[in-house]
């Protein structure tokens, strides 16, 4: 794929087509999320969010006032898009970020993917980063007390994540 992929436009409501980059390259999602089913719109809502999202993989090569201001951005994103199930904050792991209570976690192409999506570390292995399974997406319904649901799509990958095994 072209390295020259359009990265400054603003990801549509499907990500079939949506542009990753990673490590200098880029990368082509070709899953659909089914908007009946899944809330499908892109967190990342200017050019701004664009830029700092693609930019969450270089994190380890930023100087230190770079990482304060993608954090700061990130630190917003989380907030708007309110990624974490349980509210938490969020701390910056290897290769993306986790939950401070080390339930959930995001990698760097997921929030660069901007719809939201984060993994899970199962039962007993909370902060385990190498534990993580996923993707979770928020649904369209809520919950009983109008709190956002999550379900597992199988039709997308992320380096390194796993999908849950099943019960």
């Amino acid at each position: 794929m072209s390295s020259s992929a359009p990265k400054s436009s603003v990801p549509s409501g499907s990500i079939r087509g949506t542009v990753l980059g990673r490590d200098g390259g880029s990368v082509r999602s070709t899953a659909h999320l089914d908007p009946s089913v899944f809330s499908t719109r892109s967190l990342l809502t200017t050019p701004e969010d664009v830029k700092m999202a693609s930019k969450m993989s270089q994190f380890k090569s930023m100087t230190p006032t770079q990482q304060k201001k993608q954090q700061s951005w990130f630190d917003g994103y989380a907030k708007d898009s309110k990624c974490c199930p349980e509210n938490n904050e969020w701390v910056r792991a290897d290769s993306g970020m986790i939950c401070s209570e080390g339930g959930h976690g995001m990698t760097d192409e997921m929030i660069e993917e901007g719809l939201g999506a984060i993994c899970a570390m199962p039962k007993g292995c909370k902060g385990d980063w190498s534990k993580r399974c996923g993707p979770y997406y928020q649904v369209a319904d809520k919950g009983p007390k109008g709190e956002a649901m999550w379900k597992f799509n199988k039709g997308i990958k992320f380096p390194g994540v796993v999908p849950p095994k099943e019960k």
